[in-house]
């Protein structure tokens, strides 16, 4: 019998050394997997980083752009040497050049597709000089950026906003690691849908009523959320023939710290008069 005990006492000591070796083994290769998952992330690209950098860059320059394209009637204005981005034909106010929406009752307002190339054509311009990647460089990347033909407007003006999406592809390059990143999107939550929309039936309504188009007769349809004002200006030279029209919103006053949004052009040769004032 103590034969027989001895065994069965050899026999479990002997599954217990094995659990014991099985479960070492175990959380060996799990430690080792972890390590290899801490390295892996180590040496891996940081896209959500990249990411998030160039989109603040975006965020930068289409506030820019998209408050330029108010100021000058669709258009992006002059560059540091006050030579203009775009050609257009236009009166003086303020020492700058804004569009003709009406000249003689004809429109020659810019639409909206050409409003998206003139933004796209600034965000691209200045996107390119707002990009530093020298602090990633020195963490080990190499970064390429797209060629012109690689980049493509996906920009939306909608009434409230403007979706400001733009494909442009970046390859990133670290250790063995190679990634594209091309999509990038912000949001600017400026209202120039709403004023275009407005100013468009304005000069409509101006080009329907050539004996005289009073302004203040169509308030309600070009302030649309109580926050609207339009303007008559004179031009700086007090030419009698030509007015200066703006849609001030004014719902941009406290998040842009006191400065309201605008829409501005020029008409030329019509018969039109009064104010929407709040």
């Amino acid at each position: 019998m103590r034969k027989e005990g001895q065994i069965t006492l050899f026999i479990i000591l002997g599954l217990v050394v094995i659990a014991i070796f099985g479960i070492l083994v175990y959380y060996r290769n799990i430690s080792l997997e972890q390590l290899d998952v801490i390295k892996e992330k180590k040496s891996s690209i940081q896209e959500e980083a990249i990411t998030n950098y160039v989109e603040s860059c975006l965020k930068e320059v289409s506030d820019e752009a998209v408050w330029r394209i108010g100021y000058f009637g669709g258009y992006t204005g002059y560059d540091e040497n006050y030579v203009y981005y775009e050609e257009f034909n236009g009166d003086i106010f303020h020492g700058y050049r804004v569009p003709y929406y009406l000249d003689s009752y004809r429109s020659v307002f810019p639409s909206l597709e050409g409003v998206k190339s003139n933004l796209f054509d600034f965000i691209v311009l200045k996107l390119d000089g707002c990009l530093n990647f020298n602090e990633f460089e020195e963490m080990g990347y190499t970064i390429e950026k797209p060629n012109s033909e690689e980049i493509l407007n996906r920009i939306r003006i909608n009434l409230e906003s403007v979706d400001v999406k733009i494909v442009y592809p970046l390859t990133i390059k670290k250790g063995s690691s190679v990634v594209k990143i091309e999509n990038f999107r912000i949001e600017v939550p400026l209202r120039f849908g709403v004023l275009y929309e407005g100013a468009v039936a304005l000069v409509n309504s101006i080009r329907n009523n050539p004996l005289g188009y009073h302004i203040k007769d169509g308030c309600d349809i070009y302030d649309k959320n109580g926050l609207t004002a339009v303007y008559l200006k004179n031009d700086d030279l007090n030419d009698p023939n030509s007015k200066i029209v703006q849609f001030i919103d004014y719902s941009t006053y406290h998040a842009y710290d006191t400065a309201s949004y605008r829409l501005q052009f020029a008409v030329k040769n019509v018969a039109v008069s009064d104010e929407c004032v709040l």
